[in-house]
């Protein structure tokens, strides 16, 4: 599924929103062109007022010679070449984290793996939370390539960070 995402000036301000998820079975340069541009055509968006195109920054979206952005700059003249805003704000946050006196990353990996490894550590923390009369909440894995799961791998040992700490110092 390939999400349309749209951001325009009307007579009542800047509007913006998604416009249509399309199902894109090839994800060539061409075929992705032909249906972004027939989404656009078909809820009645002129293409000469197109000023920008953001995308995924893989090859097939914004590569120099044979993209969906280069496809579309043959057509207009002029465009922008926008980007991934997650992928920048992931990427400004990736080097920043090198600074840290803390790798939250590693620590995540090991505490998920000191669980998930053994099945006596395992019972041992579904014991604690029995015993302490508490639903017991999942430690999430975190993937370093699946970027979006570090808030939520973070927030799920936040949740549960005092149950360990208390379950390892007894």
């Amino acid at each position: 599924m390939v999400p349309i995402v749209v951001q325009f000036f009307s007579k009542t301000g800047v509007k913006h929103g998604i416009l249509e998820f399309i199902e894109q079975m090839h994800k060539s340069a061409d075929d992705l062109f032909a249906n972004i541009k027939f989404v656009l055509e078909a809820n009645e968006l002129k293409l000469n007022q197109l000023v920008s195109l953001g995308s995924d920054n893989t090859n097939a979206n914004v590569g120099n010679h044979h993209s969906v952005f280069a496809l579309f700059e043959k057509l207009l003249p002029g465009l922008i070449k926008g980007t991934c805003y997650c992928h920048v704000l992931h990427n400004s946050v990736k080097h920043g984290h090198e600074h840290l006196l803390f790798d939250i990353e590693a620590a995540l990996l090991k505490i998920y793996s000191h669980f998930c490894r053994s099945s006596v550590r395992s019972q041992e923390l579904t014991n604690y939370f029995d015993f302490i009369e508490e639903e017991q909440k999942v430690i999430l894995k975190y993937i370093r390539l699946r970027w979006l799961s570090l808030l939520r791998s973070i927030e799920s040992l936040i949740s549960i960070h005092t149950i360990i700490k208390v379950m390892n110092s007894v």
